[in-house]
């Protein structure tokens, strides 16, 4: 029997009593209530009641206590996804809280609208400028999805400036992925990029060669959690390049007549890293069984730019959607600032029409500087 909806009544209890106590925790074991129901109620509230007059004045510390570690066992005492969902609800304006479903093909020739996209580092993406993005162009057909959707935080053999576990920027990821499959008819997301491949490179170096094997057995070949994620939406087509004698380069992808690429070059000479990797692409064409292209939009940078080179070909670094990361702000400077942003062009019968290109600048899309 399904259970009764919760009623406006319940929902303000709830946000009272977590108001009154602080946390979720204590105001469930004041009220003589579960854990469990007082924060679905909770959350339903946050999902309702948008006002300020209604939020808990210490929302952020009763959310966080919703998700934290038991101190015992280590686990998580929520879910990380709730909180994410939430907190992503208020910054694109959804009504609707769980997954409805790919978005329906809107032409698969023609004329096409593409949008391009990368360099996500969930949970360090920028809500509002993906909110913004989904906002200007959601009535895109096609959804280019360019590498480093997530940062792969937890596996970083780097300094780490922030905490976050594994399953919370799963967490992020689904929610994200959830709205871009609603959204778009067709995302390709890029199968290789450095971040991403960083639990690949992990499992590898820490296992046996045939333990990896036997995880692979189970998973399908799959040892990346952002490509197994891929696979629950029937929308969301996992994309890399193979050459004519059938060796994967998971880096790079084509749509029509553009490449997109995540080439692990930067340079902090504007344009340069653009340069390089079309120089690499022109000397390794017969290598990779290229065909004609007419652009390249290379990803990794996060900086924006829009190059026309050669007698025909446009060469487009499209920004990024993250925000800044703490080591970026360290005083081992270098590089250049990135750019909030992503690029949108059209192909007529899958070629590209040049004078559709325009890129999208987004810093500043929340009244200050990223």
């Amino acid at each position: 029997m399904a259970a009764k909806p919760l009623t406006d009544e319940q929902c303000r209890a709830a946000l009272e009593a977590v108001r009154k106590h602080g946390n979720v925790e204590k105001a469930a074991r004041l009220n003589d209530i579960s854990r469990g129901t007082l924060a679905h109620r909770y959350n339903e509230a946050l999902r309702r009641f948008r006002e300020a007059d209604f939020r808990p004045t210490n929302h952020q510390a009763a959310v966080h206590n919703l998700n934290d570690e038991h101190p015992e066992s280590g686990h998580s005492r929520g879910l990380p996804f709730e909180r994410e969902w939430s907190t992503w609800m208020s910054e694109i304006g959804m009504l609707k809280d769980r997954y409805a479903g790919p978005a329906k093909k809107r032409a698969d020739i023609g004329r096409l609208k593409v949008l391009a996209a990368g360099d996500f580092h969930v949970p360090f993406h920028h809500r509002a400028a993906v909110a913004r993005m989904i906002q200007q162009d959601g009535d895109a057909d096609i959804f280019v999805l360019g590498g480093d959707f997530g940062d792969a935080h937890a596996a970083s053999t780097f300094t780490k400036h922030e905490h976050v576990t594994f399953h919370e920027e799963l967490a992020g990821m689904t929610a994200v992925m959830q709205v871009l499959s609603e959204t778009f008819p067709v995302v390709k997301y890029l199968k290789g990029s450095n971040h991403m491949d960083r639990f690949e490179k992990r499992i590898r170096e820490s296992l046996d060669g045939e333990v990896v094997n036997a995880i692979m057995s189970m998973t399908g070949g799959i040892l990346s959690p952002d490509l197994a994620l891929c696979k629950r939406y029937p929308n969301v087509e996992v994309c890399d390049w193979k050459t004519p004698d059938g060796k994967s380069v998971p880096w790079l992808m084509q749509v029509g007549d553009v490449l997109f690429s995540h080439a692990e070059k930067y340079s902090r000479v504007p344009g340069a890293a653009l340069r390089s990797v079309d120089e690499w692409l022109d000397d390794n064409t017969g290598h990779l069984g290229l065909d004609r292209f007419r652009a390249v939009v290379q990803f990794h940078t996060h900086a924006m730019a829009l190059l026309p080179w050669r007698s025909d070909r446009l060469l487009i670094e499209p920004g990024c959607l993250c925000q800044v990361h703490g080591y970026q702000l360290g005083s081992r400077i270098s590089g250049r600032p990135q750019r909030l942003g992503y690029v949108v062009m059209e192909l007529v019968d899958g070629k590209l029409d040049v004078n559709s290109v325009r890129l999208r600048w987004l810093d500043g899309v929340d009244g200050k500087a990223a």
